[in-house]
């Protein structure tokens, strides 16, 4: 991980966890403002039900009293009288049991039996004749009953219900007036719901309200509104509405307001002191111990002054110095088993030197004396010259030479064992002269050619071929025409080779090709090596591979 890579994670995932914060507290705010708003409509509709009733009560019973009343015997016996006088005498009986009909706790304040021919006796109040009249016009006249009147700046709400004979026919009308304020001190109960608008009509007119409301824009604050219910008052034709125009009251868009940047800000600050203490504590140490881990990995890393990250500290140093014990106990073993393989080379290779200096150097002195004895001093000279070649080749050392030296090595080899089996075999070598400066393990090819003389063209005559050829790979063929092997075969020596097994009961089988083997790898790796190709009665091929 990068340096940097560190604070920039922390600081993203600090931001990212601001970012969720905010969002949980917008969720939150909505959340609260639904559960809000559902309260508060349930709380309106209740407030709107007991508003409604409320006024519902008082404009019933006023409707009640006149219906009461004009259904009263004494009533209507006022209003037959023809005479005026008789009127106004029944109408003083009547007086006496008015409030049994009506009751004591109306809130109308005026109450008058009205004639069609305009006669009126009034039962309550001081309203005037002026008033009297248009009420007379507008009931006769227009024939509506419930209805506001206006006099001397006082407004009074009409409710009135007409009398008739027992054969239907209308005498005249029972009126209650009930002043405006009285209403608006009933709805004034309400005065601490200022998100709800009261309005009580008569038709399209507005009689009263809690609020000032413009006739002409109530139906747009009707459709403005989030909630309004409107109930007609029983047969009085009033109509009362229920407006709210708004959930949230001021004091809670207040809170709201003031809460929300102030929630943010103080998240980010404490993110800020979060993001400071951890940077300081904890990321830069962290990154100290990185970047002198990264220039240094062989030292021990450096106290921080963080007790708490000192201790990790301490430990990973003694991990560190444990896994370089390890690592060099590891080199030690590799080296003494390395050393084991070379010393093991040298004693199979000192072995193949032996095995040249011995027989081969006793057969072909006893060649060399033949040769005396029969007086042919110029073959002697020759096969003790390139004798004396071979065995200076063989006690040479263990360093490469060039393929050239080698075959030069190699026709001496070749030159004596002619001359010991005469017509057993030919030798030919078929490679590119500038392959003849590469370097080379040295003696590779002579115990092959070894074999092939000895295993190959045992019991026949044939030739011995030697082919080099360098792509990407060096390869050297060692190639016969003798007796050949069986796939069996093949693969017995070959997985002798591979897996440098020595033949039982200690004996030197194949040790030359698993010394050659073995050489080529350690030199070249372990891609290296020997491979057989052979079948039965043509011949066998071994070639001899390495990457350059």
């Amino acid at each position: 991980m990068k340096k940097r890579g560190i604070l920039e994670s922390f600081l993203l995932e600090f931001m990212a966890l601001g970012s969720c914060v905010v969002v949980l507290w917008t969720a939150f705010y909505c959340l609260t403002m639904q559960i809000m708003k559902k309260n508060m409509i349930a709380q309106v509709q209740a407030s709107s039900d007991a508003i409604i009733s409320r006024v519902e009560n008082e404009l019933l019973e006023i409707g009640d009293a006149a219906y009461r009343l004009s259904h009263a015997e004494k009533v209507c016996a006022m209003l037959e009288a023809e005479d005026k006088l008789d009127f106004y005498d029944l109408a003083g009986n009547t007086e006496n049991d008015i409030d049994t009909v009506i009751g004591q706790n109306i809130l109308a304040g005026n109450i008058l039996i009205l004639r069609r021919d305009g006669g009126y006796y009034r039962f309550r109040g001081r309203i005037s004749n002026t008033v009297i009249k248009k009420m007379h016009r507008t009931l006769i006249q227009d024939g509506v009953q419930n209805f506001t009147v206006s006099t001397n700046g006082m407004t009074y709400i009409v409710c009135s219900h007409e009398v008739c004979n027992k054969e239907d026919v209308q005498l005249g009308y029972v009126v209650f007036l009930m002043e405006k304020t009285n209403l608006e001190s009933i709805l004034g109960d309400f005065h601490n719901l200022k998100h709800l608008g009261l309005v009580l009509l008569s038709g399209n007119t507005i009689l009263c309200a809690n609020q000032e409301i413009d006739e002409n824009m109530l139906a747009k604050q009707k459709d403005a509104s989030i909630f309004y219910q409107e109930k007609t008052i029983g047969f009085t034709g009033f109509r009362l509405l229920v407006l709210c125009r708004s959930i949230v009251t001021k004091q809670v868009r207040q809170y709201f307001g003031i809460a929300v940047p102030v929630t943010i800000v103080l998240l980010f600050l404490v993110m800020a002191g979060f993001v400071s203490y951890w940077k300081k504590h904890f990321i830069h140490p962290l990154n100290s111990v990185l970047a002198h881990f990264a220039c240094n990995m062989d030292m021990p890393l450096p106290l921080t002054g963080e007790e708490y990250f000192d201790g990790l500290v301490k430990q990973v140093n003694a991990m560190i110095f444990q896994i370089e014990e390890k690592e060099k106990e590891l080199y030690e073993s590799k080296m003494r088993v390395k050393d084991i393989e070379l010393e093991k080379e040298r004693t199979i290779f000192a072995l193949l030197k032996k095995q040249i200096n011995a027989h081969f150097t006793v057969n072909t002195l006893n060649v060399v004396r033949a040769f005396i004895y029969r007086g042919d001093r110029e073959e002697a000279v020759r096969l003790c010259n390139e004798l004396s070649c071979l065995l200076r080749y063989a006690n040479g050392g263990d360093g490469d030479i060039t393929l050239l030296e080698e075959i030069h090595v190699l026709e001496q080899y070749v030159g004596i064992m002619q001359t010991r089996y005469p017509g057993k075999f030919q030798f030919k070598v078929e490679m590119d002269e500038e392959l003849l400066d590469t370097m080379i393990p040295r003696m590779i090819l002579q115990p092959l050619v070894e074999n092939a003389i000895v295993h190959g063209l045992c019991d026949r005559t044939g030739e011995i071929c030697i082919r080099a050829e360098k792509n990407e790979k060096m390869v050297i063929q060692v190639i016969d025409n003798g007796r050949g092997m069986s796939k069996e075969e093949i693969s017995a020596i070959q997985e002798r080779i591979w897996n440098q097994e020595i033949g039982g009961s200690g004996e030197m089988k194949h040790i030359a090709l698993m010394n050659i083997d073995r050489r080529i790898k350690m030199v070249y790796g372990e891609e290296s090596g020997i491979w057989i190709d052979s079948e039965k009665e043509k011949g066998t091929k071994v070639l001899v591979m390495w990457n350059m």
